[in-house]
Parts: structure tokens; C-alpha cells; sequence
């Protein structure tokens, strides 16, 4: 069948008009996608998988935004980024959310963002093998604490600062950088970072390399103690509850002492000095 000029430009457009139609139709229908509300995490303690704990290290020492950012979204957009059941939950989760625990939570100096950060994170993750039972997350945030508190830190084994720090490695960064390791003796920030800047005599403007690699040291060690637990290799029985010197304050000082109580497990004797 012959068709006029007019006729044929008519076909043209009527086919051009329904290739744009289908086009919008595809496009609204991805931006639709695109624009879909992302489910809240619910307080469902989501599953853990193993990780690389030096991998997270040296994602913890390029994080930025302050040590309970770099501790947080290390070990949460690891997960993100690994394979299993709640993979998708992880990548929901929010990591900008902790840039508020720089300098001891918008530089007061207080609670140290690693421990801000690691009890977030425990909050949030269920221990492998244990069913999500708080107790042992709680007893983990104890074990981590004491870890921060009496632990000559930050990591200075060449294993260790060959990932991560990377390129940047050298036999003289961390002499350089961040002098000799400290042991906190507390979870707070100004008295961690006090403690470092006088045994190394430093001031408080040089703590940079020395914080970034402090939460370095803490996120592999989260990581190395999940992974412990993926393994079946933690025995809650063996976790504490408190240090030594905390204990034994605590045998008076509970709950129902008057006429003041404590409950905490932090070192007592670095603020308040022994009446033994």
C-alpha cells in the first residue's frame, strides 16, 4: 500500500510520540525506585560476619571525622560490604550519624568516641553464637573497655602499622608521630589524651596521627573479638565484668550503697584515688 508524503510523516510522529511515552513510563518508574523510603533500623540486633580486622583498621585510619566516626563507620560499611543475611541492613545504617563523638562527644572531652562508638556498634550487632543476648554484649562492652583502659596503646607491631597506615608506612611514623605507647586508665577523653601528651610531651594539637590510630587499634580489636566469637573461641564465662581494682569498689560501692551508689565498671583509682 502507497502512502502520501503527509501520511508518512503523520506514522512518524504518532510512533516517535509512543517511544517517548514507554521512555517516560521506564524513567518514572526508576525514579519511584529510586525515591522508596529505606526501612529504619528497627532495633533488630543484626547478624555479624567475618571480617579482615586489618583491612577495618586501615578504613578506620582513613575514616576522618573524629575517632567515634572512624571506629563506627569502619567496621559497619565493612559489613555493608560483605556478603550475608542482614548485608542490606548494614547499608541502611546511617555511619554520619557518629561524627558527633569527635573529642569526647562536640569536644567536651569526655567519654572517649572509641567507647561511644564501640557500645553504638554493640547496641546494634548480634554476638555470633549467643542469640543476641545483651548480657553478652554488655560483658563484651567491658571487655573492650578494659582493653582501651589498660592496654599500652595505640598498636605499634609492624603488622599492625603496615595496614594501616598503608603507603605511609615507614620504620620512624610512629616514633615520630605519636612518641611512645600510654595506658589510658580511663575512658575519658581529656584524661586518655592527657596522659599521652605528658609522657610524650606533646600538646593536645598534635594528637591527630596519635587518635586516628588509637581507633585504628580499637576497631581491629572489635573485629578480632567478633570474629573470636564467629569461631566459637569466646567463652562468656571468661569475660569481666570489671577490673580488679573496680571490683573490689564495688563490693561496697553497689547500687544500694548510701548515700551514694556507682555503677560503672570504668577505673575508679584515676580520679578518685584509693582508701585502701
Amino acid at each position: 500500500m502507497s502512502i502520501n508524503r503527509r501520511q508518512a510523516l503523520g506514522q512518524i510522529i504518532k510512533l516517535t510520540g509512543a517511544a517517548a511515552a514507554g521512555s517516560m513510563t521506564v524513567n518514572s518508574s526508576v525514579f519511584a525506585a529510586d525515591a522508596a523510603p529505606v526501612a529504619p533500623w528497627d532495633g533488630t540486633a543484626l547478624e555479624y560476619v567475618q571480617l579482615d580486622p586489618a583491612a577495618v583498621a586501615r578504613k578506620a585510619f582513613l575514616a576522618g571525622k573524629g575517632c567515634m566516626n572512624e571506629v563506627f563507620s569502619s567496621i559497619v560499611e565493612s559489613l555493608a560490604e560483605t556478603a550475608g543475611n542482614d548485608q542490606q541492613q548494614w547499608a541502611n545504617i546511617p555511619t554520619a550519624m557518629a561524627r558527633y563523638g569527635w573529642a569526647g562527644i562536640l569536644g567536651e572531652g569526655t567519654t572517649c568516641g572509641n567507647i561511644n562508638a564501640t557500645g553504638m556498634f554493640l547496641n546494634m550487632v548480634k554476638v555470633p553464637g549467643f542469640n543476641g543476648d545483651k548480657a553478652v554484649s554488655t560483658s563484651l562492652m567491658s571487655k573492650i573497655g578494659n582493653y582501651y583502659e589498660q592496654t599500652p596503646l595505640p598498636n605499634n607491631d609492624e603488622a599492625f602499622l603496615k595496614a594501616a597506615l598503608g603507603d605511609d608506612y615507614s620504620d620512624t611514623w610512629f616514633a615520630e608521630n605519636v612518641g611512645e605507647q600510654t595506658v589510658a586508665e580511663s575512658m575519658l577523653c581529656h584524661a586518655s589524651l592527657t596522659t599521652w601528651a605528658k609522657h610524650n610531651g606533646k600538646v593536645m594539637s598534635e594528637k591527630g596521627p596519635r587518635c586516628t590510630l588509637l581507633s585504628a587499634s580499637i576497631a581491629y580489636f572489635i573485629v578480632q573479638t567478633l570474629n573470636q566469637a564467629l569461631a566459637g573461641e569466646l567463652d562468656p564465662d571468661t569475660l569481666p565484668q570489671a577490673t580488679s581494682n573496680t571490683a573490689t569498689c564495688q563490693s561496697c560501692h553497689s547500687t544500694s550503697f548510701r548515700p551514694a551508689m556507682v555503677k560503672t565498671n570504668m577505673e575508679c583509682d584515676t580520679c578518685h584515688g584509693s582508701h585502701f
